[in-house]
């Protein structure tokens, strides 16, 4: 997620919760009537004429589908884009390009290190973290006894 969506995310959930707690607030001082301002009951005659009406059941269900379409889309830009695929190498000019894929290095690197003696298992993925192109490797030793061995092997 960017900066910038992470921003924003924060911010209209503090005005969501905001709005939320003065509603809340509200409601409570309302029903106690401690509100000068604002009447003990509310009629809505408009709003009983709609709901008995033909048309209100497809305004409702249009505004629901709007609702999920807006959430799914919301839900769809959280998702993390963290996969590096392909990566330009220095060299690369006019007459050619010079490029790896990074999750194979990364792969490589995991089948290397399994075969390290006292390692379980490891897996490798190419991800970007905060910018940056980042291999991160996982790997399980057998026995805490093990571990140096696997940090060198890790570190080679």
């Amino acid at each position: 997620m960017s900066r910038r969506l992470a921003g924003l995310d924060r911010f209209l959930v503090a005005l969501v919760g905001l709005a939320l707690v003065a509603l809340g607030v509200l409601a409570v001082l309302w029903e106690r009537d401690l509100v000068s301002w604002l009447e003990p009951e509310i009629a809505t005659p408009g709003l009983t004429t709609a709901a008995g009406a033909g048309w209100w059941p497809w305004a409702v269900g249009v505004a629901g589908i709007v609702l999920v379409v807006l959430a799914l889309q919301w839900l769809t830009a959280h998702v993390s884009r963290s996969r590096v695929g392909w990566s330009n190498l220095p060299g690369s000019s006019g007459s050619g390009r010079l490029s790896t894929d990074l999750g194979a290095v990364a792969n490589a690197a995991a089948g290397v290190l399994q075969e390290t003696p006292g390692v379980s298992g490891s897996s490798g993925s190419a991800r970007r973290e905060r910018g940056r192109r980042t291999i991160v490797l996982t790997v399980a030793a057998e026995s805490p006894a093990d571990v140096p061995a696997v940090v060198e092997a890790v570190e080679s």
